[in-house]
């Protein structure tokens, strides 16, 4: 029952809006943080995707399954600066084909005794277990452009024209899978 606004739109979605240029894009993405601190201000609800390749202009790089992994703080900043709590959320398809979404407690901010730096540390850090933990759990929720980021070998190239190594190719990722 309650509106939500979504921040950090990747690029293909920006160039949907009819946001093509860099600039036009990154003042987009600065609307959405400025109107996003306005409706956390005033007790709404804001969503958020810190895992994605993009917009990682301002991200904290964490250990994630042997590999580093930049982490967006855009969410850990707008939680800081309004006061507001994050409550993570993971949506998965069970076992039976059911739809679930899950929502986790919520991350815990170690306070004003901490600097500003690590408080946006230990909030990034709490997404990156969040999302360890939903991927150990539920493999098969893993995206498929996740899997190709995280599992090629580092100088392997994807897609059907290059060879990608020992002697096989792996398809080029599709979206919406």
């Amino acid at each position: 029952g309650h509106d939500g606004l979504e921040v950090g739109l990747p690029s293909h979605k920006l160039e949907k809006k009819g946001l093509h240029t860099p600039a036009a894009k990154q003042f987009e993405l600065a609307r959405q943080m400025h109107a996003a601190k306005q409706l956390l201000t005033g007790g709404g609800i804001v969503f958020n995707l810190p895992d994605a390749f993009q917009n990682l202009d301002h991200s904290r790089a964490v250990e994630f399954f042997g590999r580093q992994r930049r982490i967006a703080a855009g969410f850990a900043e707008l939680a800081l600066m309004t006061g507001a709590n994050v409550v993570p959320i993971a949506y998965r398809f069970s076992p039976r084909g059911s739809f679930v979404l899950e929502f986790g407690a919520p991350f815990r901010d170690p306070g004003s005794g901490c600097t500003h730096e690590e408080r946006l540390d230990s909030l990034v850090g709490q997404f990156a277990r969040f999302l360890r933990d939903a991927w150990r759990r539920y493999p098969w929720n893993i995206p498929w452009h996740h899997l190709c980021q995280y599992c090629t070998p580092p100088g392997l190239v994807h897609g059907p024209q290059t060879g990608a190594g020992y002697g096989r190719t792996l398809p080029a990722p599709t979206s919406g899978t």
